[in-house]
């Protein structure tokens, strides 16, 4: 951020999706670690300063709808109707043969009879995937070595990839681009509006979005880029406007 210098509400301007709170709350922590500030402004709080987050319509950011097919279809209806279909997709029993044990297998450690589908898995991946992240014991039938699946575990290995493909399969099924376009095309339209900005037009120097997996999943599809593993929290995408030219050598 050496290029930013420190904080001032005209070079940064921070915004989050107002779906969840999680996203603000994401942005004020980022912020935070970004910009401490010079001395020491609460008496009786750490080394902070406030930064406003402004919350939007998400306007640009469509991608996080795909949490609600209800929501979307309110948006866009076609929006809406390629989402049911992409639900509907991933919620009937997969097809894959070789996931069959997989299944099976959850189904026996969860009590699921219904654990059949990749949005099951997916959902089943998430609560192991966050009980790991912050501390809390993972259950041992989850990341054991599975005999019937070449001693590979199911948490991880085996359920994150089935998650990553419902990734594919809800926000780009088959690599159809005109479905892509509903959930890419705002954000990365909106991305390109704003490097063409000058910087000469005003002091904003940064701008911070903080989003969803689905919109940097989205984004990244959408230039093109062939993302082979989940998001991460903490991921994201990083956008640069060169305002110089370097000479080839």
């Amino acid at each position: 951020m050496e290029t930013v210098g420190g904080y001032t509400q005209e070079k940064v301007h921070v915004s989050a999706t107002n779906f969840t709170t999680r996203t603000t709350v994401t942005a004020l922590c980022v912020m935070a670690g970004l910009f401490s500030p010079s001395k020491q402004i609460f008496k009786d709080l750490p080394n902070w300063q406030p930064i406003p987050v402004w919350q939007n319509t998400s306007d640009f950011d469509k991608a996080y709808l795909f949490i609600d097919p209800y929501l979307a279809s309110q948006t866009c209806p076609r929006f809406g109707k390629v989402l049911w279909k992409a639900k509907e997709m991933i919620r009937k029993p997969d097809p894959i043969k070789d996931r069959q044990v997989i299944y099976k297998l959850l189904q026996s450690f969860t009590g699921d009879p219904n654990a059949d589908n990749e949005e099951c898995a997916s959902n089943i991946f998430d609560t192991l995937h966050f009980q790991d992240l912050n501390g809390l014991p993972v259950p041992t039938w989850a990341t054991q070595p599975q005999p019937q699946c070449k001693n590979i575990s199911l948490y991880p290995d085996l359920l994150g990839a089935i998650c990553l493909e419902s990734f594919y399969d809800t926000i780009y099924p088959k690599n159809e681009k005109y479905v892509l376009q509903f959930y890419a095309g705002p954000i990365v339209n909106s991305v390109q509006e704003q490097l063409k900005i000058n910087s000469n037009q005003g002091e904003e120097k940064y701008r911070f979005h903080a989003t969803h997996d689905s919109t940097v999943f989205a984004l990244l599809s959408g230039i093109g880029v062939e993302v082979k593993s989940l998001i991460e929290p903490g991921d994201g995408v990083h956008c640069l406007k060169f305002t110089e030219r370097t000479p080839v050598q």
